[in-house]
């Protein structure tokens, strides 16, 4: 018999009415659930520190490497969650290339409107502190393997720049403007540009 059963058993005999004993089962009650929200909340802070910290690791032992697969458990709540994060703008190859997606606007009447993308350069702190995410999304998007997010990209620009009325978007290039960073006592380079996807645009395109 567990030492809290016991306990309700000695005090429910010492109560005189049925109210004070209808007391101490709720009170037990409370006592039983509040401890099993202590163990619940316990583990799932033992396994989030799991597996943050298999993670974060380096990738480089046969320890590691299986703890965070494709299809391994870790893997699966970090990507989830959100959580995950890579460190490849560390080490051992830190990312070496600044990008940013112009899109090249065609109205019904011919003419052409410049826009780009969100740029960080261009922003001040406090823009930053709430578009960062267009720095991520661009450096990714505009890679072959995510050609997939092209036509929204597209879309999205259309919807922008969509500020004639009776002369809609009919279609829009995306440009990307590309050049390796340099060392920081070195001057940056000039950008190259590749017109790298042109997508038509419908009029249900544009709400």
């Amino acid at each position: 018999m567990s030492e809290a059963r016991l306990s309700y058993i000695i005090v429910a005999m010492a109560l005189p009415t049925t109210d004070w004993r209808r007391e101490v089962r709720r009170w037990v009650r409370r006592l039983h659930l509040r401890t099993v929200c202590k163990i619940v909340v316990s583990v799932c802070l033992l396994w989030h520190i799991y597996a943050v910290a298999m993670w974060n690791l380096p990738n480089t032992t046969p320890l590691i490497t299986p703890r965070i697969s494709d299809d391994s458990v870790v893997r699966k709540y970090m990507v989830a969650s959100g959580f995950m994060q890579g460190w490849g703008m560390f080490a051992p190859d830190p990312y070496s290339l600044d990008v940013y997606v112009e899109a090249q606007i065609h109205y019904a009447d011919g003419t052409t409107r410049s826009w780009e993308f969100p740029r960080m350069a261009k922003m001040s702190t406090w823009e930053k502190y709430g578009k960062e995410r267009w720095r991520k999304y661009t450096e990714v998007a505009h890679q072959d393997a995510y050609s997939f997010l092209w036509p929204v990209m597209a879309h999205y620009a259309a919807r922008e720049n969509n500020l004639y009325p009776g002369n809609p978007p009919v279609s829009v290039a995306l440009v990307r403007h590309f050049r390796l960073v340099r060392a920081p006592d070195q001057e940056p380079g000039a950008f190259a540009a590749y017109q790298f996807t042109m997508v038509d645009i419908k009029p249900e395109d544009l709400h």
